[in-house]
Formats: C-alpha cells, sequence, structure tokens
C-alpha cells in the first residue's frame, strides 16, 4: 500500500471540523525512533501524579484499538468511539483519509469534546508528514533517541531521519531532546532556529549522573523506576525535564512517587506466565523493540542480569533489519528460539522465515534452535533450568499478538 506524504487530506477533513485541533490547549509533542512511547508514558503518569488531567495519543495498540486514544486516564470505551465514528462518516473528507489520519480525527474531536488540563500526542512515521503534525501550537517539542527505521519512508541516513522528526518543532514551543550525537542535535537546532522558543539538549543542558538527574540546580533520583531497563532513565529524564520546562509547580517528591507508578505495556513487561507454562525463578519479559537501537537497549538489559542462561522467544517483520537486530546479541550468552507466527500473517504483517533467522544467528556466531511448531517450543521452554531469562521481542505487532493469546489487557 502507498503512503501519501501530505497533510491535505486530514486538513481539509479538520477544516470541515471546524479546526477544532487547533483549539485543543496544552499539546505535547512527542517524536523520535526509540523511546517516545516510555517517554509519552513518564509525562502522563508525572501530570497525573501532580494532579492534572491529560489526555493521550499513542500509537500502535498492542490488543485493542482504544489504547491509542486515552481520555483522562482511561481509554476511549467503544460505546463513544463508534459514536464519535458514526458521526464521521457523513463527511466526505473523513472517508477520504487513511486508517492512521481517520484515527487522529477521532482522537481530536474526542480531546475537543472532553478537554485535559494537557494532551500528549506521539507520531505515528516520522514527523513531517505525520498525521499529528496538524497541529499548530504546541507548547512543547519533545524529541526521543534517533535511530535508523522506516528508511524507505524517512531517508536513508541518520541526518535526513533526524530532520523528518525535527518537523514537528512550532513557532513558540519549546524543543528538548535526549539525543546527544552532535550531527543530530545539529538538525535539530537548525529547525528550531527562528521557530523555538528554547531548545534543551541533554548533556548540555541536563545531564544523569549515578542515577542522579541534574537539571535547573535540582537532583532527581531516577533509582526505583517501575520500567526496567537502563534506556528508561534517558526517557524518564526527558520526560521529567520537558515537564520542568513549562511546569515549575511539579514537585520532586511527586514525580519521584510517579517514575515508580508508570505503566507502559509491551516494554520489558514481566509475565508470570507464557501460555499455560508457569515460570517460578525463571524470569520472563515482553519487548516490542523491533531496530537496532532498541536490540541495543535489551543487551544492555541482559548484560545487567545475572542469570545462567538468556532465551529469546523472537519473530520480526520482514521490512525490519534482522542481522542489525541480532548483531547486538552477539557474545550475550543467549539462545534464539523462534516462534511460529503464520496464524497471524495478513496483507500488512509478513514475519522473516525462520530459516532466515537461522541463517543470521549462524552468519553472527549466535545459538539458534528451530522448532517443527510452537508446541515443541513450549515443551523445551518447560525444561529450562529455574534460573534462567526468556525475552519475547522482535516486534510490536508479535507481542501484541502474544499479549491477545495470553489475555494480558493493557488498562
Amino acid at each position: 500500500m502507498a503512503v501519501e506524504l501530505s497533510l491535505n487530506n486530514i486538513r481539509k477533513c479538520l477544516q470541515d471540523l471546524n479546526n477544532i485541533h487547533d483549539i485543543i490547549p496544552n499539546i505535547i509533542h512527542v517524536a523520535g525512533t526509540n523511546g517516545k512511547g516510555s517517554t509519552v508514558s513518564f509525562m502522563r503518569y508525572i501530570l497525573e501524579e501532580s494532579g492534572y488531567k491529560v489526555n493521550v495519543f499513542t500509537s500502535p495498540h498492542l490488543v485493542s484499538f482504544n489504547e491509542r486514544i486515552r481520555l483522562k486516564g482511561t481509554l476511549i470505551s467503544n460505546e463513544y468511539l463508534n459514536d464519535i465514528k458514526n458521526r464521521l462518516e457523513s463527511l466526505d473528507s473523513y472517508k477520504q483519509l487513511s486508517i492512521f489520519e481517520s484515527t487522529m480525527v477521532i482522537a481530536f474531536l474526542a480531546f475537543f469534546e472532553k478537554p485535559a488540563d494537557y494532551c500528549i500526542l506521539e507520531t505515528g512515521l516520522g514527523g513531517q508528514f505525520d498525521a499529528t503534525n496538524v497541529i499548530s501550537h504546541p507548547i512543547l517539542n519533545v524529541i526521543s533517541t534517533i535511530d535508523y527505521d522506516h528508511m524507505l519512508y524517512l531517508g536513508d541516513t541518520l541526518e535526513k531521519i533526524a530532520y523528518e522528526k525535527a518537523c514537528i518543532i512550532k513557532k513558540n514551543a519549546i524543543v528538548v531532546t535526549s539525543n546527544i550525537a552532535e550531527n543530530i542535535v545539529n538538525v535539530i537546532n537548525k529547525k528550531a532556529k527562528n521557530l523555538a522558543k528554547q531548545v534543551i539538549v541533554a548533556n548540555k543542558h541536563y545531564s544523569i549522573v549515578n542515577d542522579v538527574l541534574y537539571y535547573n540546580n535540582l537532583q532527581i533520583s531516577l533509582k526505583n523506576l517501575s520500567l526496567k531497563g537502563a534506556h528508561q532513565k534517558i526517557n524518564s529524564a526527558l520526560a521529567i525535564v520537558s515537564l520542568l520546562a513549562v511546569n515549575n509547580n511539579l514537585s520532586i517528591d511527586t514525580i519521584e512517587n510517579a517514575l515508580q507508578k508508570t505503566q507502559w505495556f509491551g516494554r520489558l513487561q514481566e509475565i508470570k506466565s507464557f501460555y499455560g507454562i508457569v515460570f517460578n525463578a525463571t524470569k520472563i519479559y515482553l519487548d516490542g523493540a523491533h531496530n537496532p537501537s532498541g536490540g541495543d537497549s535489551l543487551r544492555s538489559f541482559i548484560n545487567n542480569t545475572q542469570d545462567k542462561k538468556n532465551f529469546m522467544i523472537f519473530a520480526m517483520l520482514d521490512n525490519k533489519n534482522l542481522d542489525g537486530y541480532l548483531k547486538n546479541f552477539q557474545n550475550c550468552n543467549i539462545e534464539i528460539l523462534p516462534f511460529y507466527t503464520s496464524m497471524w500473517q495478513d496483507d500488512f504483517h509478513s514475519y522473516h522465515q525462520h530459516q532466515d533467522i537461522y541463517n543470521s544467528c549462524s552468519k553472527l556466531n549466535i545459538d539458534c534452535k528451530l522448532f517443527t511448531d510452537n508446541s515443541e517450543l513450549f515443551n523445551y521452554l518447560k525444561g529450562l533450568d529455574d534460573d534462567s531469562l526468556i525475552l519475547v521481542c522482535g516486534s510490536l505487532y508479535f507481542i501484541g499478538n502474544i499479549m491477545k493469546d495470553n489475555n494480558i489487557v493493557p488498562v
């Protein structure tokens, strides 16, 4: 399916709705390759812990479409969602939209009708032509870690990808980024020039030292994050600094409390059972990381564990960089266990074949074990030592289907 790199259709639809998106106050717009969803979640929890009402748009969903639209802490109901859809169907301009664009219009109408103190929007793909980028007056433009992904649409260099992300920057907004690479920061600064009110850059305006965030003479502990992985310190710091840049009424105690409560499903999410297999001492985590940088974060997590043996139940969409992802796990004492996904194949989601995964692992000198079906894989898991660590990863769509099958429902 071709992707139209234009915002004309959604702009026309919003014009037919009297540009309701321009009336929504205190919009925070978040882009990036990795960590933007976690950053959004940290921001939501901090604001809610501080007593504010927050509306949130994120993508993709894992189990239920409703996950994409959160109204004042609660996922949009089926009844309200269907009511909005029915009303919009009367607009010819709505019928011309892509699925993502139509979802964005639904969210804008919900946010307009049920206003909150803050509205957080996460981009879906890139920034410049992302449907979220029709907004004109965000108070914050937040840019998380940038790396190679969606290169067909965003470009084949980090500078090109960074430019696409930086195109969310709007006049008089404050820009905050966790990127530290000079080539990426230069792109952001260039785009922000003559537009942004201020640009705040990691390691220049704020820093993390020994699990403590230092910013504007403040010291905030990042030691007790509920979300696992060293990369979440980067994401939580980005969230904190972004909010403090626009709201100086947030207290350190409230922020630190929120960091201990934040949830973001499918990101190093620990589960206790897997297809009826109950694990005792063995730790099993779901994670949707699907690009080389995300794989690097998982490798860091593995290296920080004391478990005897690591296993990766793995599936990845065939438009993703298989070798670039797996090479992170060289010399990691890990065994790759490909998962059968044929029941989830459709016109939009096609996975790397098991033999391709095995060949990639062989080339990279990584252990990989193939099974005739998932039942054989499950029997293998039952025989693992109790002190093992199991990662289920490679794709958000894969993780979402795993969650459906195991009755794990994001709330």
